[in-house]
């Protein structure tokens, strides 16, 4: 049975104190060893631990399966392979994922689930750590808002929409009425 965890700003133990006026809540996604993203508060829904995994034939490289969430399938993705197609790594079944939501090109709200090796976390991003985007793969300017410096490393920050639109993450509704 999975364990799921509300980090809502208005909840989260994590957020002590409001951001000034120069800087923003972001979670922070460790995504392989000393490999980041950042992602908009507002758009991290939950964080489930240990969730059932319902395996899925045929699905994109980076997807896992499905899980519920909230009455609902969502597809578990792993994010290093999403982001930059490395070799899918396989769910441990005592790890947790992000539940993220992103605007569809329809705009509905949609949501998928981030499988994480590491748990994320809540940071204030100022805007005196702004820096150019990583050179280092072609998708973080067609994915990113904006970057920052971390520990002497570059941060995308990443627009969920972009990133989940871009890859079709969506089940269409014939596969949704048939689970």
């Amino acid at each position: 049975m999975s364990t799921q965890t509300d980090f809502s700003l208005h909840n989260s133990p994590l957020y002590s104190t409001k951001p000034h006026r120069n800087s923003a809540s972001a979670w922070l996604l460790e995504y392989a060893p000393s490999r980041y993203i950042a992602m908009a508060s507002t758009v991290c829904q939950e964080i489930v631990e240990a969730p059932q995994i319902l395996a899925v034939p045929a699905i994109p490289d980076y997807g896992l399966g499905l899980i519920q969430w909230r009455n609902r399938w969502l597809p578990l993705v792993d994010l290093h392979s999403l982001l930059l197609g490395a070799e899918k790594k396989t769910f441990d079944k005592d790890a947790h994922c992000l539940v993220v939501a992103y605007y569809t090109a329809e705009q509905h709200i949609a949501y998928v689930a981030l499988s994480l090796p590491y748990f994320p976390y809540l940071i204030t991003v100022n805007n005196s750590a702004l820096c150019a985007l990583p050179t280092d793969h072609d998708i973080w300017p067609s994915i990113s808002l904006s970057c920052f410096r971390y520990q002497d490393r570059r941060v995308p920050i990443v627009d969920s929409s972009r990133l989940f639109n871009r890859h079709a993450i969506l089940l269409d509704e014939g596969h949704k009425k048939s689970l």
